[in-house]
């Protein structure tokens, strides 16, 4: 046996009295100390002053082309696409973006892009009122109203549910409105229906089987109409046709559907699930 096992091993005596080329060939054999913990004699050492080390974004360019290469790797046939080396590297390049951030972007897209010149008021002056002239009213900016609609038919799940309530809750910070947000719940009709300020007041009561294409019809018919619609369900529904609702559509799928068909093509969808579930 070799007097120094750190030696044969790649230890911290490893390539004692070699030259830089020797040394070189030795470190892409053995690798360096991230495999096992042990210090190489080739390896600079922990940061400091004098050896600062990598920046942070020079870290950052090398992880992103090694999890190129990995890529590479699996897709011509070299690499599994279930090593964990291949999830690190899908996970580093292309990362998902959180759903309900995603979701609550996109509420505030529909609503911040609802047409309309707005209305007018002669509860202020116009800025265009000449003194002694005729009383000119002032323009209003409409708030567009936006309506949820929350699926509680029997397959929604406490899960489902959850995810409902937390879209919600995301959907009260980013959409402040001073008459609250209007939710609808049920499964075949509304069930329950209410301006709220805070998650915690909807009622979810279980309206059994499931039929939104009625409950969003039923919701065109509020006052004020809404300029959007926003539906979290699990997807296990039937859907109105395009014409029937003169509102922007925006559905959140708690999860797949097992049996249903997909939302139409009209509507804005967002999933709030992995996609393994």
């Amino acid at each position: 046996m070799p007097e120094d096992s750190g030696q044969a091993e790649g230890g911290a005596g490893a390539g004692e009295g070699l030259s830089d080329e020797e040394l070189a060939e030795l470190a892409a054999e053995i690798g360096g100390s991230a495999s096992d913990g042990i210090q190489r004699p080739w390896e600079m050492g922990e940061p400091s002053d004098e050896a600062p080390g990598l920046s942070e974004s020079d870290q950052q360019l090398i992880e992103a082309t090694v999890a190129k290469e990995i890529e590479a790797a699996v897709a011509r046939g070299m690499l599994p696409s279930s090593n964990p080396l291949a999830k690190q590297a899908r996970e580093l390049l292309h990362p998902k973006a959180d759903p309900f951030r995603e979701l609550a972007a996109k509420v505030r897209f529909h609503v911040e892009t609802t047409c309309g010149f707005g209305s007018w008021t002669y509860n202020a002056p116009s800025n265009r009122q000449l003194p002694g002239g005729v009383i000119l009213p002032s323009c209003i900016k409409p708030v567009p109203r936006i309506v949820v609609i929350v699926d509680t038919s029997g397959s929604m799940q406490a899960e489902d549910l959850g995810k409902a309530l937390a879209a919600i809750g995301d959907g009260l910070r980013s959409l402040p409105d001073p008459r609250g947000l209007r939710v609808l719940c049920g499964g075949t009709r509304i069930e329950s229906a209410a301006n709220i300020f805070r998650k915690e007041q909807i009622q979810l009561v279980d309206g059994g089987g499931t039929a939104l294409d009625v409950i969003m019809r039923q919701a065109m018919e509020e006052k004020p109409e809404p300029k959007a619609l926003l539906v979290i369900t699990d997807g296990e529904t039937s859907w109105p046709r395009e014409e029937e609702i003169k509102a922007k559509v925006l559905v959140a799928l708690t999860r797949k559907s097992r049996w249903c068909s997909p939302p139409p093509k009209w509507m804005d969808v967002v999933a709030l699930h992995a996609e393994n579930e």
